[in-house]
């Protein structure tokens, strides 16, 4: 009777254990319990047409001029803005003068950009330029025009000189004396403005030219120049100025002086706080106008860009065409959600 018990005990253990095992043990064709699916998609993955945000390498580089405000601020504004609209991937290079910038053009190329977008602070950066076009990356010149490049863009700075100088000698009837502003250190974008203001005033023997120069477009170097030309001159009909920036200057600097002599002053850009400015003095005895050359052009440079990755031939040179602003039209002209 014992081994009777003691063999059923036996039996009852070994098939305990088998039955154990059998639960623990998954089928053979059954998925691990955390094993996805096979065509189930990665939790983190990211959709193939999500944008991709700025950081990391950027297949565009954004190669800009360093502002903390006013019209080059407003550029880099815009230009990230579009980049992140089209789902870009991006990258943002700022600079303060010629020398960083190079350096920032070769790091772009080192870092695998295949187009390049360039605010470029002069000309002498084309070195550098050369070298990223020499290396096959897409280069597009914005404002600036430098010496290698697969495009450039821009607004068109010769035809500024010749808006804003018709708007002055037109209105001084082709006689008086008229301050012409140019700015050096900025190049050919100073002269072009002033080779279209003389394109006008050549034609009215009338008119008397002043030249002065600034030493860039912000307001207190307009405020500084004007209070010297001001003192030096006696009497003047007209400041033809080439940026909205420096006009404010100049007139801080004629009410400072208590001139009344001056009846006209342009401008160029497109700042929403001179257009304000241009309404409030209206048709009185001290007239402005501008000339517009908007910093969201900066949006076509990067067009360009994106059309000359997916294969499509740009032309090289592409201008923007200007429009006058006056108390006439001005109202057309505001923006409230423009920055600059």
């Amino acid at each position: 009777m014992k081994k009777l018990i003691a063999l059923l005990l036996a039996l009852v253990m070994v098939f305990c254990l088998v039955a154990c095992g059998a639960v623990d043990a998954p089928a053979a064709d059954a998925p691990a319990a955390d094993a996805p699916a096979a065509d189930a998609p990665a939790a983190d993955a990211p959709a193939d047409d999500a944008p991709v945000a700025d950081e990391g390498i950027g297949e565009i580089a954004l190669v800009l001029q360093r502002a903390e405000h006013g019209w080059m601020a407003a550029v880099t504004y815009y230009a990230e803005k579009h980049c992140k609209d089209l789902g870009l991937n991006y990258k943002v290079y700022l600079s303060d003068n010629v020398n960083e910038q190079a350096g920032q053009i070769e790091e772009a190329v080192t870092n695998g950009a295949k187009a390049i977008v360039l605010s470029a602070h002069n000309e002498e950066v084309s070195l550098a330029c050369k070298k990223a076009v020499d290396e096959g990356v897409i280069l597009i010149s914005f404002d600036r025009v430098v010496d290698y490049l697969t495009a450039y863009i821009g607004g068109d700075n010769f035809g500024l000189g010749v808006a804003y100088g018709t708007f002055i000698c037109e209105n001084l009837g082709g006689e008086g004396i008229v301050a012409l502003q140019s700015v050096p250190s900025v190049g050919a974008v100073s002269q072009e403005r002033v080779d279209g203001f003389y394109s006008v005033a050549n034609e009215y023997p009338g008119i008397t030219v002043i030249e002065f120069a600034t030493e860039g477009y912000q307001q207190e170097q307009g405020l500084k120049a004007a209070a010297d030309l001001l003192t030096a001159n006696p009497h003047i009909d007209a400041i033809a100025s080439q940026d909205d920036e420096s006009s404010v200057g100049f007139l801080k600097a004629i009410d400072d002086a208590g001139r009344t002599d001056i009846k006209y002053i342009s401008g160029c850009g497109g700042m929403q706080s001179y257009f304000h400015t241009i309404e409030e003095y209206g048709k009185g005895d001290l007239q402005l106008c501008t000339a517009t050359y908007a910093p969201s052009m900066i949006t076509e440079a990067i067009d360009l860009a994106v059309e000359a990755l997916n294969g499509v031939e740009v032309a090289e040179k592409n201008i923007i065409p200007t429009n006058l602003v006056s108390a006439d039209n001005v109202a057309d002209f505001y923006d409230e959600n423009s920055p600059y």
